[in-house]
């Protein structure tokens, strides 16, 4: 059976409580939880759902806050906020699965528009761009990323700063939970550009050197700018019902990386290297 700690044991999260009835079960990430079991438990429950622990929080508040009713079953994760967001995410989709409450043959379209422009890095302790460093953000939010320095002074609170509020002017179109397609609005503006290359770490001369060209294009008043692509594969796959899009790609590649429709790469002759003034060194690679 499938065991709910697994899936957020790979994510680091700091732990699990279960809640069903009036009793609780701490789960750390090493244990194995039977959804199944976890399901008809809750099923059986004959009051509404409560949790009991050390928090502080009475078990009526908790379970009025999630709109509990009887029979209910919640799932409470721990640790740091992208981790737990990606192991809650999965473990909802998981139980939907298992518990049959996801429609498969249901097909529902919707626009995702309120991206960060910014994610953590806790290694490195600053800010990497959620989608790529020339997306601009929404023109609310260009006030803030102007007069406010990038510099994350403690780490334990970043989710304090202000760029960590800062929303991404762009969209992704959804098919059940899928991304089928997406873009957004570039910057246009140097102030506002070399503001994003600073967040992401880069020097001014740092940013000047790669993207010296860019900055210069803006000093002639380049327009607002953007677009949106769509992924033709991953549509066909999703109304084909599969899970990967190898069997919708025209060309798909194997896990080496070879294209065996048009046997490519292929072997290139010393006429060729020559021409190109490549030289090759395959020692250590004959028995690959």
């Amino acid at each position: 059976p499938v065991q709910a700690a697994a899936f957020v044991e790979a994510t680091g999260v700091d732990g699990l409580a279960v809640a069903v009835g009036s009793s609780h079960a701490m789960v750390d990430r090493s244990a194995r939880l039977d959804l199944e079991l976890v399901a008809r438990l809750a099923a059986a429950v004959p009051v509404p759902l409560v949790l009991h622990g050390s928090s502080g929080v009475p078990d009526e508040a908790i379970a009025a806050a999630v709109g509990a009713q009887k029979g209910d079953l919640i799932l409470l994760l721990a640790g740091r906020e992208e981790r737990t967001r990606k192991a809650m995410s999965e473990l909802r989709l998981e139980m939907g699965r298992r518990l049959g409450l996801r429609r498969e043959n249901e097909y529902k379209l919707l626009w995702v528009l309120d991206f960060p422009l910014f994610e953590y890095a806790e290694e490195e302790n600053r800010w990497v761009a959620r989608h790529h460093p020339f997306t601009s953000p929404k023109p609310a939010d260009i006030g803030v990323m102007i007069n406010n320095s990038p510099v994350i002074g403690n780490a334990e609170k970043y989710l304090e700063h202000p760029y960590n509020r800062i929303k991404a002017n762009a969209y992704d179109m959804v098919l059940n939970g899928n991304e089928i397609g997406g873009g957004s609005i570039r910057i246009h503006q140097r102030e506002l550009q070399e503001k994003m290359f600073a967040a992401l770490g880069m020097t001014e001369e740092e940013a000047l050197h790669k993207f010296g060209f860019l900055l210069g294009a803006f000093e002639y008043g380049a327009p607002p700018h953007g677009g949106i692509a769509f992924g033709f594969d991953r549509l066909c796959a999703i109304l084909g019902g599969s899970e990967s899009i190898r069997d919708f790609i025209a060309f798909p590649k194997n896990n080496s990386g070879r294209d065996v429709m048009l046997d490519a790469p292929s072997t290139i002759d010393d006429k060729q290297l020559e021409e190109l003034s490549i030289q090759l060194n395959t020692s250590g690679r004959d028995s690959l």
